[in-house]
């Protein structure tokens, strides 16, 4: 094949020459013998290795030769990229000739007809509105009546105050108690465990309990059956009059 001597010299390492020579040799025995796509693997993979602008000529050679036309063309003009102008002329004509080859199978390529534009299927109906169910109304629920815990508060203080009262007159007792057991020990005088000014002491404290104690007492009993008359009251009335006087 001509111009192979150009991959050789191109060749940078002894192992790349080595492969690259036996490469091109057995591309070029197989062009020789016909066997056209072994041959252009071959010098495929030769100028892989090397570069070598000689080896595009082969591959030109193997493409018209399978009658590539425009890859031959392709690679006939990339080997006429800086070569010299001694085979310019042969060349230009090789590749003359591939795009000769080239028009006239596109010429006879039959031509085939643009398909027919499809037409948008139609959208589907709208589908039938379905009626609603019936709106349903909600009644409205009954307020609670609530409960006025006002009465029970009364009722609470009072018992407070009344039971504050009981303790106060049971102290005052159990003090008057104390001083008559003291009368009675003493036989009326001052002779006994306690001083004359202990005894008018504690007589004034008894009194001062029962003086307080008997108010609370009554104020709380009728506090408590206030409370007791407000809530029985109360429950006597209707409902709704009930709601407006807790409102």
């Amino acid at each position: 094949m001509p111009l192979a001597a150009l991959m050789l010299l191109l060749s940078t390492t002894p192992t790349t020459v080595a492969e690259a020579r036996k490469l091109f040799e057995a591309g070029s025995a197989d062009f020789a013998a016909g066997h056209f796509e072994a041959a252009l693997d071959a010098f495929d993979h030769a100028y892989g290795l090397t570069s070598a602008p000689g080896l595009l000529f082969d591959i030109g050679q193997c493409h018209k030769a399978l009658h590539h036309w425009q890859l031959a063309s392709k690679f006939f003009r990339l080997y006429l990229r800086g070569k010299p102008v001694d085979e310019a002329g042969h060349v230009h004509g090789l590749i003359a000739e591939a795009d000769a080859q080239a028009k006239i199978e596109a010429d006879a390529r039959p031509k085939t007809a643009a398909p027919p534009p499809q037409l948008a299927a139609p959208p589907p109906p709208a589908p039938a509105p379905t009626a609603l169910p019936p709106a349903v109304v909600a009644e409205p629920a009954s307020s609670p009546v609530r409960s006025n815990r006002a009465p029970w508060i009364v009722v609470s203080s009072g018992s407070g105050l009344a039971g504050i009262g009981a303790v106060l007159g049971i102290l005052a007792l159990s003090g008057a108690h104390a001083l008559t057991a003291t009368d009675s020990i003493s036989g009326g005088t001052t002779e006994s465990s306690l001083t004359q000014s202990q005894y008018v002491h504690q007589g004034s404290q008894v009194d001062t309990l029962a003086s307080i104690s008997l108010p609370l007492l009554v104020v709380g009993v009728a506090t408590v059956a206030s409370g007791l008359i407000w809530k029985l009251e109360e429950k006597s009335r209707p409902a709704h009059s009930r709601l407006s006087v807790d409102k």
